[in-house]
């Protein structure tokens, strides 16, 4: 009886024993080499991260996504750093999948946890188009391709990111769609984008013209000419020996007549420029080339019946503007040179414009300008020769932003202005598209000063050598984003807390102060 219950107490003892051990903190059991086992714990869904270049600074924002958490075996948190814990994932672009490792130490065994985490692309920025504002005309050609370039070369394409810097691009990123047709064409400009920018596009409108480029050659070393007085004459004769040839863009002969032919030289003895051009028609664009032909011999000994004269010109520096229109010039290089016309006293001479005729060539430059009074029944003709500095400003153009981003309003004139200024990313350029310097100041906005889509007249006031230019854009000025009330009311009351406080404390000092004494 006495063993069957020492027996009972035995196992009761036993089992007691394996239960106490069974209630003990795993962690005991879980001891390998008196190391606590651990267990790594990740988001199930964690955040996307963007690619990053730099290998570190993913691995950052992949570590911050996982949310890494380490438990001993009593689901207790392990401290740990960065440095812990390995990350061994694909680094590319897409739905990875990650094995983050605790690496443990002394106390801490190593372990691991598998999941997925999501890389994104970088973002791509936004971009937009810059365009000459009012480009020329362009000659139409029906080679798609040629006429294409000469569209793509006359808008002066620029691309910008959202902060207005320049984005690099080649023509072949740049579409152009639009009806290959003689008119006012709308173009629609297209960027095709990359890796790193967003596509855009803009319209503009093109002006086709129906004319075909001409070109002008003259003989290369024609031969001399023996000088006249008859004007014509030897305009007749410096015009045979040119052997003036007219082509168009493919090197066909153009028909002319010598009617269709302009020559402007300086009627004197001796070697002369001489400019040749062709006027155009209908067809082809009007030209000019340029040459050299050798005028020999003397000017005619005045008749001994008729009283000699002379002339007396204006003295250097003597200029006149530069103008396409021939008769214009003329006008200007004469009343520039003061002309008067004298006998053999000294005494004037009344005479008119048509008495006088003005030989020089016509073109931008210092050119020698022969003056010849025709002369009368009574007076012998006479001539004077005096350099005439021709002067031209070439053109200029505008290149504006045509879709500018909206402008916040400001009261400050200068500072809205500005803000207008640096949106409209304001370029100017010369006829072959060079850029031009200039200076803010050199810069008019001229607009309604006030909240709305509103037309800005943007002109270039131009300097000593390039003429001004104007360009028109709209640009959206919006309201300023107000102030949170809430926010206003917030701060106030903290600062006035804040005086209530130090008035307090102010009080209390100079009570105890005053007690103390």
């Amino acid at each position: 009886m006495n063993n069957e219950k020492s027996g009972r107490r035995f196992w009761r003892t036993g089992l007691m024993a394996v239960l106490v051990l069974l209630l003990l903190p795993m962690g005991i059991w879980a001891e390998v080499d008196g190391k606590m086992a651990t267990t790594v714990s990740i988001a199930s869904s964690p955040s996307s991260v963007t690619f990053n270049t730099n290998a570190d600074e993913l691995d950052k924002a992949v570590y911050k996504a996982m949310n890494i958490v380490v438990v001993d075996g009593d689901s207790n948190k392990i401290a740990f750093t960065a440095d812990d814990i390995s990350l061994d994932y694909n680094r590319q672009v897409g739905t990875q999948k990650i094995t983050v490792t605790y690496k443990g130490n002394d106390q801490y065994e190593t372990s691991n946890a598998t999941g997925t985490i999501v890389i994104n692309d970088v973002p791509k920025k936004d971009t937009r188009l810059v365009l000459k504002a009012n480009p020329p005309a362009v000659g139409y050609s029906a080679d798609t391709a040629t006429l294409d370039k000469a569209v793509y070369d006359d808008l002066v394409i620029q691309v910008v990111d959202g902060d207005s810097n320049k984005v690099n691009f080649s023509p072949s990123d740049i579409t152009l769609t639009y009806n290959h047709a003689v008119g006012t064409q709308n173009v629609v400009v297209a960027y095709k984008g990359n890796s790193q920018y967003n596509p855009s596009q803009v319209n503009a409108t093109v002006q086709i013209t129906g004319k075909q480029d001409s070109k002008v050659s003259v003989a290369a070393k024609p031969p001399a000419v023996a000088y006249t007085s008859d004007s014509a004459k030897l305009d007749l004769a410096v015009y045979q020996a040119l052997s003036i040839v007219v082509v168009d863009a493919g090197n066909n002969k153009i028909s002319f007549t010598a009617a269709d032919i302009d020559l402007s030289y300086n009627r004197a003895p001796g070697k002369q420029d001489v400019t040749v051009k062709y006027k155009g028609n209908d067809q082809f664009s009007p030209s000019t080339a340029t040459g050299n032909v050798e005028i020999t011999g003397k000017v005619d000994p005045p008749a001994p019946t008729k009283e000699n004269t002379s002339i007396n010109l204006a003295k250097p520096p003597i200029e006149a503007a530069y103008t396409t229109d021939s008769g214009k010039l003329d006008a200007a290089v004469y009343q520039a040179l003061t002309i008067q016309v004298v006998d053999s006293k000294g005494k004037a001479i009344n005479f008119t414009t048509t008495d006088i005729e003005l030989s020089y060539n016509r073109v931008p430059g210092e050119q020698p300008v022969t003056v010849k009074y025709k002369g009368t029944d009574q007076f012998n003709s006479s001539t004077a020769t005096q350099t005439v500095t021709i002067t031209s400003k070439d053109d200029s153009s505008l290149i504006v932003s045509q879709n500018p981003p909206s402008v916040e309003y400001d009261d400050n004139t200068k500072n809205l202005d500005d803000a207008v200024y640096q949106d409209l990313c304001v370029a100017v350029v010369d006829d072959n598209n060079n850029k031009i310097e200039f200076n803010r100041d050199d810069i008019e906005l001229d607009y309604t000063r006030a909240v709305g889509e509103q037309e800005v007249v943007v002109k270039y006031k131009g300097n000593n050598y390039f003429k001004s230019a104007v360009a028109t854009v709209r640009v959206n000025i919006v309201q300023p984003d107000s102030p949170n009330p809430w926010l206003i009311a917030g701060v106030a009351g903290i600062i006035g807390a804040i005086v209530v406080v130090l008035v307090i404390i102010g009080v209390v000092v100079y009570r105890k102060k005053h007690s103390a004494s």
